[in-house]
């Protein structure tokens, strides 16, 4: 029977391949059409657009850090303390394989309907489009790379780090879960129009329970707990204040009025913010209590029978 630190190298990118796929599942559900563009070349009606392996779209940056982000954090989590560092690599190329595919196919079709003349190849579509297009084009792409590489980091934090690294890795997941979750709820999701109450609920929560969950399971690691909690107060406000900075018509082109909208946005979200990183801190020092108490009590119950052995 293979070990399970010796999975083979296959498998592990198997893995890799079938998580990214599953991180994507909020946008299959959702009909993998591309969002309604403000630069499209032409009108077309949302049933209209192409099909796209990514929702690309100013609107939807939360939603595509939680569907690229994801399984890089999930995968470190299961394979933590169960594999070696070619392993990890493995799982994570082909994580990469699928999610570079689904970025350069979105990003083509994207092209593709913003270009004016020209051959219908990626390299005439970035050429003939409007400045402003392809500045668009580029910044999500650019996007979508930084939360795959976000998500191949905690995958070797959570997977191959002592409890530290691991707890950080383990948070930017979470955070990710919160967003993934509103991905199905997004404007670009399948319940966008009647999100249920426990999506979303659970999409403003349960980051802050997993949170919790991990810095119980950190123990008194200090580093562990300050470096969790700065990433769940930190991440989803910085996120939100990059939408508040492009999300707006009237601002985009208008870097000093972005920032002022960013910088608006990030004010509210720090103070906001605090409320999920007040129950994370709970719930983590409850459960490490409770942790701390349960291995006293199974360490107490040992003690009579090791005595008990010595007499005999």
């Amino acid at each position: 029977m293979t070990s399970p630190k010796h999975l083979p190298l296959a498998s592990a990118a198997l893995i890799g391949v079938i998580a990214a796929l599953a991180g994507l599942l909020p946008w299959v559900a959702a009909g993998l059409q591309l969002p309604l563009q403000n630069l499209w070349a032409a009108p077309t009606l949302p049933e209209d657009m192409p099909f796209a392996l990514l929702p690309f779209s100013q609107y939807a940056l939360p939603s595509l850090f939680g569907l690229l982000a994801l399984p890089g954090a999930a995968v470190g989590l299961a394979l933590r303390g169960r594999s070696a560092p070619r392993t990890r690599w493995a799982a994570a190329g082909g994580i990469v394989l699928v999610q570079a595919v689904a970025i350069v196919q979105t990003a083509i079709v994207t092209a593709g309907g913003m270009r004016q003349t020209g051959s219908p190849t990626f390299a005439a579509d970035v050429r003939s489009i409007s400045t402003a297009a392809a500045l668009y084009v580029t910044a999500i792409v650019v996007f979508c790379a930084v939360a795959a590489v976000i998500g191949v980091v905690a995958l070797h934090l959570a997977a191959g780090t002592a409890v530290p690294g691991a707890a950080a890795g383990l948070a930017a997941g979470a955070v990710a879960a919160g967003f993934w979750i509103r991905a199905w709820t997004d404007i670009t999701g399948p319940f966008s129009l009647d999100p249920p109450a426990v999506l979303v609920w659970a999409w403003q929560w349960l980051p802050a329970l997993l949170v919790g969950a991990i810095l119980a399971w950190s123990g008194r690691r200090v580093g562990a707990w300050v470096g969790a909690l700065a990433i769940l107060w930190l991440a989803p406000a910085l996120l939100w204040a990059l939408l508040g900075a492009v999300a707006s018509r009237v601002n985009l082109g208008s870097w000093g009025a972005m920032l002022e909208t960013a910088l608006i946005t990030l004010q509210g979200q720090l103070v906001g913010g605090l409320w999920p990183v007040l129950v994370a801190a709970a719930i983590g020092l409850l459960g490490a209590v409770a942790l701390a108490f349960a291995r006293g009590a199974r360490g107490r119950s040992d003690a009579p029978a090791a005595g008990e052995t010595l007499e005999a």
